[in-house]
């Protein structure tokens, strides 16, 4: 039995025939190198950098036109009244940061009277004043006891429904 073991182990105890070997590589000088680490990312320079500079730049650029483009739209949704010496005139903020344009002017004080007092209309405010001025009107014309002059009325009327929400005409 021991003569079975012995040739059992003499073939464990035998190194395996070696692969053929395959081309050697170059040799280096100094000692072999260990296996370096990957690292997650290497930096890549100066276009890394850029990159990062140009992506922000974009950013800051929409955020500003986003501001201007706000800025603008609520400037437009804004009507104010101006009174000089001669003329009362309604003005609406134009599509712009800055800046209005004129939407009527009337030579009459009379509108002012029942116009709440504040500096800021909406545009259902402004135009509500307009056209209960010009209802105003032709009810005066027609409420003078002497025969109206009905085409001052249409076109006091006709201006009111400019202005307003009616189904007149």
């Amino acid at each position: 039995r021991e003569e079975d073991k012995d040739k059992i182990r003499k073939p464990l105890d035998e190194k395996p025939a070696k692969e053929p070997e395959k081309a050697a590589a170059p040799e280096t000088e100094g000692p072999p190198r260990a296996a370096e680490p990957k690292t997650v990312r290497e930096p890549r320079g100066p276009a890394d950098s850029i990159i990062k500079y140009v992506i922000g730049g974009i950013g800051a650029l929409a955020l500003v036109i986003a501001f201007i483009l706000l800025a603008s739209w609520s400037n437009s949704t804004k009507f104010y009244l101006k009174q000089n010496d001669q003329m009362v005139e309604f003005w609406q903020g134009r599509f712009a940061p800055m800046g209005e344009r004129l939407v009527a002017s009337f030579s009459e004080p009379k509108i002012l009277e029942a116009v709440p007092e504040q500096d800021v209309f909406t545009k259902k405010q402004a135009f509500g004043i307009l056209s209960d001025y010009f209802v105003m009107r032709a009810n005066e014309i027609l409420n003078t006891g002497e025969p109206p002059d009905l085409e001052r009325v249409r076109s006091y009327l006709t201006h009111a429904c400019n202005y307003g929400r009616c189904k007149f005409e």
